[in-house]
């Protein structure tokens, strides 16, 4: 009696089936509300057997509802169960009895094992997966069988004893039933649903893809679909192009056609090359790649079509550009060769005459080494690593080729690293310069030649300039005694015998005398200049602050009569020099600047330095007569000047003077000026 009430209440389980089959036809923007939706109808139906259970006494029933929570949550998941769970429990509640919390217990069980077993337990289509299902029931109503013992003791035993051989046959019998119906109704339905998914996402591709796609009957060559991106390219309208002939556009006659689509059914050949006409303008070349495709039941050809006529475009210009490089290459007057795997790959006809060949056949495939001279092979090899790996051209090197017969040749190589035969290597360019190097040599021939003749004239002049230099202040010194006697005579004469010296006679001496002081300042000046010159250097810390203050001093005192300013505006570094050629080249300047400056009623000197590199720049300004920039040339010239001597006395010495004591020094002078504005000499010094 209590089987076949159990098997009448398991038969409303079946309604599970409907529950499941009704959630796949929900619209899809619903999804998120399914489970709920599910776990709704699985509570009703639990509510229905519920309602037909089989009473063992008052307030304590059985039924399937246990079948019903672990299967729902085996298959349906953790939402649907928990909703249904909760609905039953709270009808359990209201029934109440005695069985109240067994009852309770029993739904609570029976979810939790069913949604541990769908995480953690249950296979997915194996031979065996009934049988993992069969264990799963037998677990669900063991533990619902131990729920009992909630209950009495007594009523436990009852139980047990009446129920438990029943229930362990039937139930998870029905478990597996079920279960296996509704998982086969679940991936047949998720099955479809990715049949459909496939379908639509195909459709959506073909549609509206950017790329040419056709579908033909491979059959008759029916053109059976084509997307918008067709229609655009060939400029027929959708419906027109899907009612063509793939003759019509494909340019090979209809016997080729069918012979490339077998190949492309019997999937021999996936890729071809055609070309194809539209609705406007020439044929065009497409790349197509095509391949069987089952449609309906039927195979047909899946075509995708590229536009390559700007790369069929390209590559002619390429293979143009190719050619004419060629030409050039084994028309060019230089010794043309490209290496891969350190072997000549190419060679033009200038090299293999260069290196001695009969033919490029010598050549190709030898080592590209036996071609050089020995001691240069390291450093080629560093070169060749630095083309291969980092892809970097070398600079022009000169090495040494080797001819078949072992003659060297000198040339300058240049070399870039290039992909040729599908191979890295490298396009090397070698100029032969037998006849520069034959010329280099003999110009260092005359070059040491003339280096020689050079160092003979220069010791000639050396001591030619030594013997003028020591003539020159020979007669320079003797000439002073006769000249001071000049001199003194004149003033005695002048000073003694004044009533003789009146009118014409004391006129004629006074110039007498005149003209020997002027004598004898310009051999003292040329006495300065010659020790200017030939003077050896004593360099020692000079302050030429102190020397400028002094120097300047020493002329102001010698000038009472004038008003003059000396205004030094930066504080001058101590610098290593001749502190008497300093103390020389001071005081020609300042003479200058004072004697330039006596028109002015207040003269004002101006001495600063700036530092340039490794030098001192020291300029000394004067607010004097200045100079036309034009004649400047002559600054620096010994006995130029710019001025009459009735204008500024002088001997046109000073300025040659101090241009040597700076060139001595390693140093460099110039001057700038401007007609009535002034004069800026300039002279350097180095700072060690």
């Amino acid at each position: 009696m209590i089987l076949i009430e159990l098997i009448h209440n398991a038969a409303l389980l079946l309604a599970l089936i409907v529950v499941y089959e009704v959630s796949y036809i929900i619209p899809i923007q619903w999804a998120k509300i399914v489970p709920i939706f599910n776990g709704l109808l699985i509570g009703l139906i639990g509510l229905g057997i519920m309602m037909l259970p089989f009473h063992l006494e008052k307030g304590i029933f059985f039924d399937t509802r246990t079948i019903l929570i672990s299967i729902a949550a085996l298959t349906f998941g953790f939402i649907p169960t928990t909703v249904a769970a909760c609905m039953l429990i709270l009808y359990r509640v209201i029934l109440g009895g005695a069985g109240l919390w067994m009852g309770v217990s029993t739904i609570i069980t029976s979810a939790s094992i069913g949604i541990l077993w769908r995480h953690f337990l249950l296979p997915q289509n194996t031979k065996f997966r009934w049988l993992n299902i069969y264990f799963f029931g037998v677990a669900v109503h063991l533990v619902m069988l131990a729920d009992a013992f909630i209950l009495p003791w007594e009523t436990a035993l009852k139980i047990v004893k009446e129920i438990s051989l029943p229930v362990m046959l039937v139930y998870p019998i029905s478990t597996v039933l079920l279960s296996l119906l509704l998982l086969h109704q679940k991936e047949r339905n998720e099955a479809l649903i990715k049949v459909g998914e496939a379908e639509a996402r195909y459709k959506s591709i073909f549609k509206n893809s950017n790329a040419v796609m056709l579908l033909i009957d491979p059959e008759h060559g029916h053109i059976i679909d084509a997307n918008l991106t067709a229609s655009k390219f060939y400029g027929w309208p959708l419906q027109t192009l899907k009612s063509m002939n793939i003759s019509q556009i494909n340019t090979l006659n209809p016997e080729e056609i069918k012979e490339e689509m077998e190949k492309s059914v019997s999937e021999k050949r996936k890729h071809f090359l055609f070309q194809h006409r539209r609705a406007f303008g020439n044929p065009v070349d497409v790349e197509v790649y095509s391949g069987p495709i089952k449609f309906n039941g039927k195979v047909l050809i899946y075509s995708i079509v590229h536009d390559i006529s700007e790369r069929v475009a390209a590559n002619q210009a390429l293979l143009e550009s190719e050619n004419r490089f060629r030409l050039l290459v084994e028309s060019a007057p230089e010794a043309i060769f490209i290496e891969t795997n350190g072997k000549f790959s190419y060679i033009n006809k200038f090299a293999i005459a260069l290196l001695g060949a009969e033919s490029a056949e010598q050549l190709i495939n030898t080592p590209v080494l036996d071609r050089f001279h020995p001691d240069y092979h390291d450093i080629i090899k560093e070169r060749m690593s630095i083309l291969s790996k980092e892809k970097k051209p070398v600079p022009i090197n000169e090495e040494v080729f080797l001819k078949m017969d072992g003659t060297p040749v000198p040339v300058e190589i240049n070399a870039v690293p290039i992909h040729y035969n599908n191979m890295d290597g490298a396009l090397v360019i070698g100029r032969d310069i037998s006849e520069r190097k034959s010329a280099e040599q003999e110009i260092r021939k005359l070059n040491t030649e003339l280096e020689q003749r050079v160092i003979e004239r220069t010791a000639e002049l050396q001591q030619a300039v030594s013997e003028m230099e020591s003539f020159a202040y020979t007669v320079s010194h003797d000439l002073k005694s006769p000249l001071r006697a000049i001199d003194a005579y004149s003033r005695i004469m002048l000073e003694d015998y004044p009533q003789q010296m009146e009118g014409e006679p004391g006129k004629i001496t006074r110039y007498i005398k005149n003209i020997s002081r002027d004598m004898l300042a310009l051999i003292n000046k040329l006495l300065q200049f010659s020790t200017a010159t030939s003077r050896e250097l004593n360099k020692e810390p000079v302050d030429l602050n102190e020397l400028f203050h002094v120097i300047f001093y020493e002329l102001e005192s010698a000038n009472p009569d004038r008003k003059i300013k000396l205004i030094m505006e930066t504080v001058i570094p101590f610098a290593m020099a001749d502190k008497i050629l300093m103390k020389q080249l001071i005081y020609n300047v300042l003479s200058n600047g004072i004697k330039f400056t006596k028109t002015r009623d207040i003269g004002i000197i101006k001495v600063g330095h700036t530092i340039d590199k490794d030098e001192i720049v020291i300029s000394i300004n004067d607010n004097g007569v200045g100079f036309n920039m034009e004649l400047s040339g002559k600054l620096f010239g010994i006995f130029q000047r710019l001025h009459s001597v009735d204008e500024f006395d002088g001997t046109g010495i000073g300025l040659a003077t101090v241009q040597r004591i700076i060139q001595k020094h390693g140093g460099r002078t110039w001057i700038f000026g401007k007609q009535d504005k002034g004069a800026t000499a300039y002279f350097t010094l180095p700072i060690n």
